[in-house]
């Protein structure tokens, strides 16, 4: 507990802009205010007897900011039936993309790194969330259709147990052939991401392009155009 034998416990307050883009219009009453992250992990390594279920408290916090973090997210009726009329909103800056090095469920390493040259689309989910349900089987349709040499999807589930996840994902159709990759709460924090789902456009040069808050249908025309034209835009 340091050398004061004391320790400091803060509150984090995180405040998260409406996006204001019609395309958008499901988040617009979106208010996120996240207290106590990095600290409460703090506190529980700080204690040894508390060391061993550590672990498994971070993960259920992880969880639980999440869960009520998108329960923020007001869904218009239109949004929730018709995802298709929904489009993205361009990242100012183009920012270059976080590095990402995630297990999937074979335990295989991912990195993003390793995606050079193609368009990913990093789509950060969970089993308990209805958009992220409704947007998966848009999410294989256009990974059947788009080429493969040129473009990925990770699909990061945060904080949830393997068995969770792939009893979930065995009720999806089409079957689920992008890779499943196992997020923390570290990723989430990492990524800026403040409710689920939200899906990330990195171009071949690593950028962020388009970000997408709530559920898309990514099978949509408008979606697989903006998709394409990044693949065939100029190294």
């Amino acid at each position: 507990m340091g050398k004061s034998g004391r320790f400091s416990f803060k509150f984090k307050m995180i405040k998260v802009k409406a996006v204001a883009n019609a395309s958008d219009a499901e988040i617009a009453n979106f208010v996120s205010k996240l207290i106590v992250r990095h600290q409460f992990g703090a506190l529980l390594r700080s204690l040894p007897s508390m060391r061993i279920l550590s672990r498994y408290m971070r993960r259920l916090l992880a969880v639980g900011i999440i869960a009520i973090t998108t329960s923020l997210i007001t869904y218009p009726a239109h949004a929730q039936s018709d995802f298709s009329a929904l489009g993205l909103t361009s990242v100012y800056g183009s920012p270059a993309a976080p590095a990402m090095a995630l297990p999937d469920l074979e335990g295989n390493i991912q990195r993003l790194a390793d995606q050079n040259g193609k368009v990913v689309i990093i789509n950060f989910w969970a089993t308990w969330c209805p958009p992220c349900r409704a947007e998966m089987p848009s999410m294989q349709r256009a990974y059947d259709v788009l080429d493969r040499n040129r473009f990925e999807i990770f699909a990061v589930n945060i904080g949830e147990e393997e068995e969770t996840m792939r009893d979930f994902i065995a009720e999806i159709e089409p079957a689920l052939k992008f890779p499943i990759l196992r997020g923390e709460l570290d990723t989430m924090e990492v990524w800026k991401v403040k409710g689920l789902p939200t899906s990330f456009f990195v171009d071949k040069q690593g950028r962020i392009i388009y970000v997408a808050m709530g559920g898309r249908d990514l099978d949509s025309d408008h979606i697989k155009e903006r998709i394409q034209a990044l693949m065939d835009a100029p190294e």
